[in-house]
């Protein structure tokens, strides 16, 4: 369960520039898929607003 002194996380060992990009990408999906949800939410209102 616990790390042992001297051994680093997997994260850790990886350069802080490419960890950094990977929580950019990250960030980027999630934006991505709330517009495509935001997206979905707008028309199901409009239908029900229409009706």
């Amino acid at each position: 369960m616990f790390d042992k002194p001297g051994h680093r996380k997997e994260e850790d060992k990886m350069p802080a520039i490419y960890k950094k990009e990977n929580e950019e990408i990250r960030k980027a999906k999630v934006m991505t898929s709330f517009k495509k949800m935001a997206k979905k939410y707008s028309k199901t209102l409009e239908k029900l607003s229409k009706n």
